[in-house]
């Protein structure tokens, strides 16, 4: 059973002999009247404020699972970003090993071409100079 303000302040007593005195009665009535329109003012804010908080809490809700969710997305994008720079990282090194065998086999060629060219200017000037100790 829930009372109203004006219920209160509506209630009548009958008198009686030897019965409650009527001003008393009637002060407390309104004093109680009084606390219960202060409840009711009170437990509306509260209810309002009740309110507002949970629309906070539901809204933050939404914030902490949309920031998951991007915190997710981040980490999966970094470790794409790693594993791309790895694999071309790889390449690279790959591809500077293949530089460097060419560069090496060519200049073991170059290096052999040279030492059989030197190899063939000796001979000739070997066969030289034994064709001029022969003459001389």
């Amino acid at each position: 059973m829930s009372l109203t303000v004006d219920e209160i302040n509506q209630i009548q007593f009958n008198t009686k002999m030897r019965g409650y005195n009527p001003t008393e009665v009637n002060d407390f009535i309104k004093e109680v009247a009084q606390t219960v329109q202060e409840l009711t003012d009170q437990n509306r804010a509260l209810q309002e404020k009740v309110k507002a908080d949970e629309s906070k809490l539901k809204y933050f809700s939404e914030l902490k699972d949309s920031l998951n969710k991007s915190i997710l997305v981040a980490q999966e994008a970094a470790d794409k970003v790693k594993n791309n720079a790895k694999r071309e990282a790889d390449i690279m090194v790959r591809e500077a090993q293949k530089q460097a065998t060419d560069i090496v086999s060519t200049a073991n060629e170059k290096a052999n071409q040279i030492v059989e060219n030197t190899a063939e200017g000796t001979r000739k000037l070997t066969s030289e100079t034994s064709d001029l100790k022969k003459q001389t």
